[in-house]
Formats: structure tokens, C-alpha cells, sequence
């Protein structure tokens, strides 16, 4: 009977006739069909690992019929969850290692081909150059040499699979306790059917919310979505027809799951941004604070670290943009500490794409120059749109030391977006707040009456940047000078001066000449033209 179901895995009335026998031994059979399937596995293991590695990727060993017809009989509650999980290959404790080791490869490949490259000389970049990873399949494969176990690739990983038909027969409140009990390591983008699944379930989750305000609502041609059944058991999530609290809930829950891997699907991804952006502009009169709260997490801990597996899409920034701009500064500028210093290292992909990133930024800002600013300008802009944040660490490093290149650099931020602006500022002033030369800054201004040269470097930039793209939000800004100056911090008046004297195109001048004092004995338009530096604003 059950490869008969196993044939026809949609038609439900195969439980009317299983129901008729011991429902006892039902688990017991079919935790042996796939206990036979992990056997072939294993007995392939005399085979060759690349060739091996290359039969896993292109087909499931373990068909995928039993897996359907499985999660049906758990959803109709035939059998429990507990009594065919102990059947399923490989044991919850190896996914864990498989997890752990995966990421803390990748994790030191990202410290041996980028935070040590840094100080290393070149006998050793060239050497290290060698043995580069830079993909997530390369970490796999060298995981697989290590002699671990082959079936936890997640490829043939029996208790992934399941998760999936799972998610596809809409046994949602299940799928999300087992998930839970995986590591926190664990990478979706491992295993990309269960992956895919869950970003279209989220899609026909919002459908009905998100139809009436979808551009695709004029055309005559409906839009086909994936959909996912409804029988109105305890375990399925309903879809969503209006953002109230209860949906955006639901929509939390499904992307706390997701992640940051939602960047892979940028469909699911625009669809989000378009419908919180809906809600900003129309928001609800009931249970509005706790809704804005969620979508707060939702656009933060989510979507923000989610552009970095985005593939350099401004598009897809800019919506995201439409929304976390109208928060308020100190929110924003939380988001983005976590999302340079957490997000970056909660997964494997994540580690890997960020040292893709930096591998690519680096030889540009070694080249950069006034006159091949406008060829390498577009080339900033690509590079920054999915990891702004390592992006501009470096260029903070160039503008600390190098003051000769501060305006190129601020010339090729044209091409960066909204966002990438946004970012540049929080940068600048964590560096100014954290830098470790204030007391030696202060001394030096007390003997000698000049500023420390890193210092300048800042003032001089933020100058240049807020002149030449004074449309980016100043709040952050002058909030941060205001509270610096509240607490003594004097040196911070060089970089006031520089913004106002950069942005106002005129500047206080210390030493008059005789015309200048001459000048000031006239109205106000001739003591204005005596200090201004219109002609220099102008260029």
C-alpha cells in the first residue's frame, strides 16, 4: 500500500485506506525503506570523492515521493514525528558538526585571506594566494576530504528533505520546532531546495496583502505563484489578508527562520520592501507601535544584512532605503553595528562574500587616482552596493593616512547609493569615536598649536563629502559633534568649522590683511565678499 501511495504521493484518500491497518508498525516500515536508501549511500563510499561529491549534487539519492508521502501521514497524524525521526540519516548531532565545522572553515578562511593578508608581506600573500577559497562549494569539498562522514551533505540529508515537504504541504508550526533544534551555525544556503521552498512559501504567504498593491494588478495575466495546501490543521499558517499585528507576525517568523539568506531571492525581497513601505505610508490605527516594532526587526536584523548576498542590485536598495530612512538615526546606526560586526559572521556564505568583496575593493584602492576617478568611480559603486561596510572600512584606512586622496575617493562616491552614504557617515564617526589618538591629539594641540594629521584627515573629508552630497541626512552628524562638544571634546570644533565653512562656501579668517580690515569698515555684502571663498566653493 504505501508504494502504491508512494506512486501517487497528492492523493490524500491512500490515508482512508492506511488507516484500516496497525498504524503502530507504519513508522517501523517506512523508517526501514529509508534506512535501506542510507545503506546504498554508504556503500559508495569506495568510489572516488570527486566523483562522488558530483553524483550527490546532481540528484537525491533518497526519492523524493517518500518524503512527501511521509510528511502527509505526519500531518494527518498517522505517525509522530518522534517514531520516523530516529529512523532518518544522518543523526541531529553530526548536521550539528557538519554545521560548525562548515562555518569555522569558512570563518578561517576569511581571517587567513583578509585580516592577516593585511599585515603580511608579500612572500606570504603570494603563498596564501595558493591555497585561496572563494566559494562555498571549495569549503564543502574540502570538508569532504577530511574523511567525514558523506552523509551529512546536506544534498542527501534525509532529515533536510523531510523539513522541505514539510514546509511544501504547509506544516509549518512542525517544520519550525525541528529547525530549531539544528545549530545555530547552520547555513540554509547548504541545502537550496529547502531554501527556495521556504522563500515561495513566504511568497504565497503575503499574496493576498501584497496583490492590491502589486504594479502586476493591471495586467490581465495572473501571476502564477506556488501554492501550498490548506486543511485547516493546527500546524499550518494561514495566508495573510490584511498587515495587522497577527500578519506581520507571521511574517516575522518565517524570516527569522530564512535570514539573511533571503538576499538570494530578490523577488520575495522587493515584494517586502514594497509592502512596508505601503504600511509607512497608510499605518494602521490599532496596535500601530507594536506592529512598527516588528517591522523595525523585520527591516533590521533581516533585510539590512540580507543586500549582502544581493548581487550588486541598486534597485533593491533603493526600496530598502525608502523605508529605514524614515527611522530614526539611532536605530539606524544600531542596525549597522550589528550588521558589520554579527551578521557578517553568522554564517559561512556570509564570510565568504565579504571576503569576495574586500578581495575585489583592495587592488581598487591602490590604483585610485583624480585622473582615473571617473573610469573607477563606477567600479566603488558596484562593489559597495551588497557590503558597504567593508568597503568603506578601507577607504576610512586610505583617508586616515593618504590626504591626498581624499577628494578622488569623495568624487567616486557618486555612484554609491543612498544607503552606501548612510554608512560612509556611521563609519567616519565610530572611527572618530573610538580613535585611539585623542589624548596624544590633545597634547599635541596644547604644545605646538596644530591638530593630529588623522584628525584633519576626518575634517577635511567630512568637508569635501557633506559639500558635495549635501542631500544625505545630517541629524547623525551634528547630534554626534553636539554630545562630543557637551563632554569637553574641543578638538571636534575642527571638523564643525570644516563642515560649515565647506557647506556655506565662507570661513572665518584668523589673520587679516590690510584691504580685509579695511573691508569690514563697510556694509555687509563688503564684509561678506572680504571672507567668503565663493571662488573656490564654485570649483
Amino acid at each position: 500500500m504505501l508504494d502504491a501511495y508512494q506512486c501517487y504521493p497528492d492523493n490524500l484518500y491512500y490515508h482512508q485506506i492506511i488507516n484500516k491497518f496497525k498504524l503502530e508498525s507504519l513508522a517501523q516500515i517506512l523508517g526501514f525503506k529509508f534506512q535501506g536508501y542510507a545503506e546504498k549511500i554508504n556503500c559508495n563510499l569506495s568510489c572516488p570523492l570527486a566523483e562522488l561529491s558530483k553524483t550527490l549534487n546532481e540528484k537525491v539519492i533518497t526519492p523524493y515521493p517518500l518524503f512527501t508521502i511521509t510528511a502527509n501521514l505526519i500531518k494527518a497524524e498517522l505517525i509522530s514525528i518522534k517514531d520516523i525521526w530516529v529512523h532518518l540519516s544522518p543523526a541531529d548531532t553530526d548536521i550539528n558538526e557538519w554545521a560548525q565545522k562548515k562555518y569555522n572553515t569558512a570563518l578561517s578562511v576569511f581571517k587567513r585571506n583578509y585580516e592577516k593578508k593585511l599585515n603580511a608581506t608579500d612572500e606570504q600573500k603570494k603563498k596564501d594566494k595558493e591555497t585561496e577559497i572563494t566559494s562555498i562549494e571549495e569549503v564543502e569539498s574540502q570538508l569532504i576530504c577530511k574523511n567525514i562522514n558523506i552523509s551529512l551533505i546536506p544534498s542527501d540529508n534525509q532529515k533536510l528533505w523531510l523539513m522541505e515537504a514539510l514546509v511544501k504541504n504547509n506544516s509549518w508550526i512542525l517544520f519550525e520546532k525541528l529547525y530549531g533544534s539544528l545549530n545555530s551555525c547552520f547555513d540554509l544556503n547548504s541545502h537550496l531546495p529547502l531554501l527556495n521552498t521556504i522563500l515561495n512559501y513566504l511568497e504565497w504567504l503575503i499574496e493576498p496583502v501584497y496583490r492590491p498593491i502589486s504594479p502586476t494588478r493591471f495586467t490581465k495575466k495572473p501571476v502564477t505563484l506556488v501554492n501550498f495546501p490548506i486543511h485547516n490543521s493546527n500546524l499550518e499558517l494561514q495566508q495573510i489578508h490584511q498587515l495587522d499585528l497577527e500578519g506581520i507576525t507571521k511574517i516575522a517568523r518565517v524570516c527569522k527562520i530564512v535570514g539573511p539568506a533571503i538576499g538570494k531571492n530578490v523577488l520575495v525581497y522587493t515584494k517586502l520592501c514594497r509592502l512596508f513601505r505601503h504600511y509607512l505610508d497608510h499605518p494602521s490605527t490599532e496596535n500601530h507601535n507594536a506592529i512598527y516594532e516588528v517591522l523595525v526587526y523585520i527591516c533590521t536584523q533581516i533585510l539590512l544584512p540580507a543586500i549582502s548576498l544581493v548581487k550588486s542590485n541598486p534597485g533593491v536598495i533603493a526600496n530598502l532605503w525608502n523605508i529605514i530612512q524614515d527611522f530614526d538615526f539611532s536605530i539606524r546606526i544600531q542596525a549597522y553595528e550589528e550588521w558589520f560586526t554579527f551578521f557578517i559572521y553568522s554564517n559561512s556564505t556570509l564570510l565568504l562574500e565579504g571576503f569576495n568583496t574586500i578581495k575585489q575593493a583592495t587592488p581598487w584602492f591602490k590604483t585610485v587616482t583624480a585622473d582615473t576617478v571617473k573610469q573607477k568611480g563606477r567600479i566603488l559603486g558596484n562593489l559597495s552596493h551588497n557590503n558597504p561596510g567593508l568597503v568603506f572600512k578601507l577607504a576610512n584606512q586610505i583617508i586616515k593616512n593618504y590626504s591626498n586622496l581624499i577628494e578622488p575617493i569623495v568624487n567616486a562616491l557618486s555612484y554609491c547609493s543612498n544607503l552606501s552614504m548612510d554608512v560612509i557617515i556611521f563609519l567616519t564617526l565610530r572611527d572618530l569615536s573610538n580613535a585611539p589618538y585623542e589624548d596624544k591629539a590633545k597634547t599635541q594641540l596644547v604644545q605646538e598649536g596644530t591638530i593630529h594629521d588623522i584628525h584633519a584627515n576626518f575634517a577635511t573629508f567630512l568637508g569635501h563629502f557633506l559639500r558635495k552630497y549635501y542631500t544625505v541626512d545630517l541629524t547623525s552628524i551634528f547630534s554626534f559633534l553636539m554630545n562630543r562638544l557637551f563632554q569637553n571634546q574641543y578638538l571636534d570644533l575642527v571638523i564643525l568649522k570644516e563642515i560649515i565653512s565647506k557647506m556655506s562656501g565662507s570661513e572665518s579668517i584668523e589673520v587679516l590683511n590690510q584691504n580685509q580690515l579695511q573691508a569690514l569698515a563697510g556694509g555687509i555684502n563688503l564684509q561678506i565678499e572680504a571672507a567668503s571663498i565663493a571662488n573656490d566653493f564654485k570649483k
